[in-house]
């Protein structure tokens, strides 16, 4: 594309770039030059851009690329970060950014896109420049028109989700859809469900505490990373967003005083970007996702916004929501010949594979899974004493389970809310019990609507315990028993004590967790290795029922005997 102007395009770092981006002056100008310029822009503006340099100024080396024209007017500009330490280039805002881009007036992309490359060439030590996803109404194809000498280009093209608000009637139909009336209704009974939307600062700045380890559950058990916990500023960066409050919209859903799901998307007044979103993984069978969703829409569309954007990604619940896509294009600037060459081949390999793998039904996931377990297994079996390694071989485990007596039910009533954050703090070095697998474990088991109860004290995860309502067999590592007791009663089992903690006294609080006002009978399911005498047991009013012995020889061959103990 060629452009209707001759611009000079300069290129500042650090110090000099830092002083310019807080300039008020330049400042005014950056403003006037997104109001002239086309997109999605509210990513490149001060408001989100300077503030993020500003606050990861330790860990990024702010590099500012602004173009003028003759008569001195700026006409183009893209804010970008460097990491020396991890020798990376990217765009302010890094994964806190939804889309990336540039500011320009018409017709002066394409000179300034080539010449600020060059500039980059020159200045950082990288073979290619891998950006995110561009901001939607961008024009793509620039980068198609870019040649220049030194760098090549390449884009990636997908079609991504957003719910237009307009169409009133994908939102009537999710509000008629029964299973998710029903969850509403049920929260309705419970108290007061609402959506709050959030406009002072301080709020916000609380409720992220908690929203912070609801989003790093989540994230650690599917993705394996803590976008909290690994970034100390990402909630003062949050926070500080809200200084220019129509860029950024902030919602929480509560039943009561309890953070039910929480939401913080960017907005330039017509659009809202789904961001950080988090929900208490306590209630994963709820669908807190979905129902943040239908309601957000609901006020959104109230306050006027044309188009939720559901950004790119793989979340399949996104395309229950989405009734219309956006094209988008994912750009690489490639500074060397062999790198462009490999890149070319890489994307030709995906997107042979992309047409492939459907016609053989190919889970990926499931492949990819694989993969890193078996990469993974010689780091753990390094970890692993003589006796743990030949339980790989044979496996006999004795379990016994006791009933409940309902008077000590009564007596130990007691139950305490938000234990999933207990969880977080396990720090174990079992290889084979990471942090990560006991969050993966505890996400399918509150999807299936069971109960955590755990203890924690000075920073660690002491015990832990799950409470299930007993349907179907009863899953106990590597083995399936059926425990042939009625259906619906109550089954306290999968208990966890740390390595220095005396087994009886976890019990005893997991037992105080688990028991409440329900009139369904209680039972207890324990490996015997527990080193409890049976005077401890009647002490605390357990009556063994059920004794089972499980035996497994490598993964070919698995027997769970029970034999029914008398009254």
């Amino acid at each position: 594309m060629k452009s209707t102007t001759t611009l000079n395009t300069t290129l500042l770092r650090g110090e000099a770039a830092a002083g310019l981006l807080q300039h008020p002056e330049f400042q005014a100008d950056w403003l006037r030059l997104a109001a002239g310029s086309p997109g999605f822009t509210v990513l490149q503006k001060p408001a989100f851009a300077a503030t993020w340099c500003g606050i990861y100024q330790d860990e990024y080396e702010p590099v500012l690329a602004t173009a003028r024209s003759e008569g001195g007017e700026l006409a183009a500009l893209m804010c970008l970060a460097w990491n020396e330490k991890r020798q990376f280039l990217t765009h302010a805002g890094h994964r806190d950014a939804e889309y990336c881009g540039w500011l320009a007036l018409p017709g002066c992309e394409g000179e300034f896109l080539q010449q600020t490359f060059v500039l980059v060439k020159k200045q950082f030590p990288i073979k290619k420049w891998e950006w995110s996803w561009l901001a939607p109404g961008l024009a793509q194809h620039i980068f198609q028109d870019i040649r220049g000498k030194g760098f090549r280009t390449l884009s990636e093209l997908r079609p991504a989700p957003i719910w237009e608000l307009s169409k009133a009637e994908r939102l009537q139909k999710l509000r008629k859809n029964n299973y998710l009336k029903r969850k509403i209704n049920r929260y309705k009974e419970l108290g007061d469900f609402r959506l709050e939307i959030i406009t002072d600062r301080q709020k916000t700045f609380d409720m992220l505490g908690l929203a912070a380890l609801q989003c790093d559950f989540r994230h650690e058990a599917i993705h394996h990373i803590r976008p909290f916990a690994n970034d100390p500023r990402k909630i003062e960066f949050c926070t500080a967003l809200q200084n220019d409050p129509g860029s950024v919209h902030v919602s929480a859903l509560r039943l009561d005083d309890h953070l039910l799901a929480f939401h913080l998307g960017v907005s330039d007044g017509k659009r809202v970007c789904f961001g950080v979103n988090s929900y208490d993984p306590s209630e994963s069978r709820n669908s807190l996702i979905s129902l943040l969703l239908i309601e957000l829409a609901d006020v959104l569309s109230q306050q006027g916004f044309e188009v939720f954007d559901l950004t790119p990604g793989t979340d399949a619940y996104k395309g229950r929501f989405e009734n219309s896509q956006q094209l988008l294009a994912r750009p690489t600037v490639y500074f060397s010949p062999f790198s462009f060459f490999a890149g070319k081949v890489k994307n030709t390999s995906i997107g042979f594979a992309k047409r492939l793998l459907p016609i053989f039904k190919t889970d990926v996931p499931a492949i990819i899974a694989w993969k890193n377990n078996l990469l993974g297994l010689p780091r753990k079996l390094k970890g692993l004493h003589l006796a743990d390694l030949l339980s790989f071989v044979f496996l006999k485990k004795n379990f016994c389970i006791y009933a409940v007596q309902s008077s000590q039910s009564q007596q130990y009533a007691h139950r305490e809310s938000r234990s999933y954050e207990h969880l977080l703090k396990y720090s174990g070095s079992h290889p084979f019990l990471t942090r990560r697998e006991l969050l993966k474990d505890a996400l399918g088991k509150f999807a299936k609507g069971e109960r955590l109860c755990a203890g924690a004290a000075n920073g660690q995860l002491d015990w832990s315990a799950w409470l299930k309502t007993q349907q179907g067999p009863l899953e106990l590592g590597v083995f399936s028993i059926e425990t042939g007791l009625e259906e619906n009663t109550r089954m306290l089992y999968d208990f966890y004590c740390r390595k220095g903690q005396v087994f009886a006294d976890c019990f005893g609080q997991a037992l105080k967790q688990a028991v409440g006002e329900q009139d369904t009978p209680l039972f207890v399911c324990l490996d015997k290795n527990h080193g409890i005498s049976s005077e401890a047991w009647s002490g605390w009013g357990l009556r063994p029922v059920k004794k089972f012995t499980c035996l497994r020889l490598l993964y070919f061959f698995r027997r769970c005997r029970r034999e029914d103990l008398a009254s």
